[in-house]
């Protein structure tokens, strides 16, 4: 065994140089880490102290101390973590967020419709777990936003109206930074397309804010014409009857 390696730690098991490298690697590996989060989680895998679990079927573990159990569930597997639904620890059903400790033993349910959430990250303090957590809130954001492209392609298509000119203009004409934004407040339902697109009218495939005095201007028109609609259909009901 080289002689970095801990002594006590039985063969198959985990050693905390080992344990180390890993959490540095997902601290490099992580795209949205800034620099002080880098620094910060540096610094926690370098100096904190690590404290030794199991596995229900008696593997230890090794994690930094004031990790929880769902760090624990990261840790043993992604897919694990991910659809994470209850742990119990020494045979006790506990909360995501509880500190594990030395000697704990630590099973966990999974369910295939579990799945991260922001709070979640509120509940890990490993950078591994962390990065799982973001990449995976990444990935469920950027499947909603595809769902709210189409919804706005459709309605779009619907209108007669070019899709990226458009867009464009509705990114502007909202607040938005980007058209992912634009996308995901519309899948979220932010954004009511059925009725906020009454706002607009279209010339030329192009859309156009309808003013509130052309608004009027539209109103009086379906008046008139739903006023000559009545006119007609009661002219042709006494036709019928002379």
């Amino acid at each position: 065994m080289p002689h970095w390696k801990y002594k006590g730690v039985k063969p198959g098991g985990q050693n905390v140089y080992d344990n180390w490298l890993d959490s540095i690697r997902d601290i490099l590996d992580d795209p949205d880490k800034d620099a002080l989060d880098f620094i910060n989680d540096f610094k926690t895998n370098l100096f904190n102290e690590e404290v030794y679990v199991y596995t229900p079927k008696g593997e230890m573990k090794i994690l930094p101390k004031g990790a929880t159990a769902l760090d624990f569930a990261f840790h043993i597997h992604t897919e694990v973590g991910y659809h994470c639904s209850a742990i119990k620890v020494n045979n006790k059903l506990v909360p995501m967020g509880y500190k594990i400790d030395n000697g704990d033993q630590i099973h966990v349910t999974t369910n295939k419709n579990q799945k991260p959430n922001e709070a979640w990250l509120k509940m890990v303090v490993t950078s591994r777990a962390k990065s799982k957590i973001r990449t995976a809130l990444k990935e469920d954001n950027k499947k909603r936003a595809e769902d709210g492209k189409d919804a706005l392609i459709r309605k779009m298509k619907a209108m007669k109206v070019e899709y990226e000119e458009g867009t464009d203009f509705l990114v502007k004409f909202w607040g938005y930074k980007s058209r992912f934004e634009l996308h995901y407040a519309i899948a979220l339902g932010d954004i009511d397309l059925i009725h906020e697109m009454k706002k607009f009218s279209v010339e030329n495939g192009k859309l156009m804010l309808i003013s509130q005095e052309n608004l009027s201007n539209l109103i009086r028109t379906c008046i008139r014409l739903w006023q000559r609609k009545l006119l007609s259909l009661k002219a042709k009901s006494n036709h019928q009857f002379l």
